[in-house]
């Protein structure tokens, strides 16, 4: 045999890379060790950094110096002082949806039971309290009537189809015809 198999070439024994070849080598070792020493230098310059308070937290008004000093969490350099107004905006967002997302888990608690629901054709529909919707009484009436329902009126006052039903009550399903559903 004349040569050795490497990858799906063969290569002669009395081979010798050309000139070009060899130049072509060197770059590419000089190139992999400066990448090498880049990334050592890297991991040398970013030692270990203590705890960062998360950004949400430390532009928010409840976080003291206090609070940050006995847990050990800093801000850092890279954030803007005084931050941008509308970060204490989506602040003040997240903590009323999640009021709201905490308020649902307590309805999760409620106990059920079952209510009568007075339509406004004098008929009697029964639901679950805390589970049953407004969007849930015009889907079992009929699919035209839930898609053409955009607001519910429940003993009177006017609310969303996603709300749950309480207690027993008298039920408006409102389309946009309906002065208090445009």
């Amino acid at each position: 045999m004349s040569g050795t198999l490497k990858g799906s070439r063969r290569i002669p024994y009395d081979y010798h890379a050309s000139s070009h070849e060899l130049k072509m080598t060197d770059a590419i070792k000089e190139t992999l060790n400066q990448v090498s020493e880049g990334v050592e230098q890297l991991a040398l310059s970013t030692a270990p950094k203590s705890p960062r308070l998360p950004f949400w937290r430390s532009w928010s008004s409840e976080t003291d110096e206090d609070e940050k000093g006995k847990s050990g969490l800093t801000t850092s350099a890279d954030e803007l002082d005084p931050p941008p107004a509308f970060i204490q905006e989506r602040i003040a967002l997240f903590d009323e949806l999640k009021a709201e997302y905490d308020a649902e888990a307590a309805v999760a608690k409620k106990p059920r039971e079952y209510i009568n629901i007075a339509l406004d054709n004098n008929r009697v529909e029964v639901g679950k309290s805390w589970e049953t919707t407004p969007a849930d009484m015009a889907r079992s009436i009929s699919k035209s009537l839930f898609e053409r329902v955009v607001v519910a009126e429940v003993d009177g006052d006017v609310r969303d189809l996603e709300r749950p039903l309480k207690r027993i009550c008298q039920l408006r399903l409102l389309d946009v015809e309906h002065p208090e559903g445009k």
